[in-house]
């Protein structure tokens, strides 16, 4: 039997994730208090393993007037499965532009990270 990725994804996350879509890769949409949760579960779980971070970098919004104008955007691959996903990342315009760093998990996000810090400030 096919494993279903977004189906599997909406039981395990918790309920506060905005939105899964799945388009040719699976997207997740969150806000920053869950970012760490959703990582540690894409990381960990037997069933998932995104063990490889390939991306990470910060959207604004400015032009297309959007709300929240600040996004940051990573993707992860599973050599296991075979899979990517991308997880975007809200930041809300009330509120700093902080997330919590995700070097606790993928030692690769080191770079991406400050990049996005001194293009940003996020």
């Amino acid at each position: 039997m096919e494993f279903k990725l977004v189906s599997y994804l909406k039981e395990a996350l918790p309920k506060e994730i905005l939105w899964i879509e799945d388009k040719p890769i699976v997207v997740i949409t969150l806000y920053p208090t869950e970012v760490i949760e959703v990582s540690q579960l894409l990381y960990h779980d037997p069933k998932l393993k995104f063990t490889q971070p390939t991306d990470l970098t910060c959207i604004d919004n400015l032009e297309q007037q959007k709300t929240p104008r600040f996004e940051v955007v990573f993707h992860l691959y599973s050599f296991e499965f075979n899979r990517r996903i991308c997880v975007k990342v809200l930041l809300p315009d009330d509120k700093p532009l902080e997330m919590p760093s995700l070097t606790q998990i993928w030692k690769g996000f080191e770079w991406f990270e400050c990049e996005a810090y001194d293009m940003y400030g996020v």
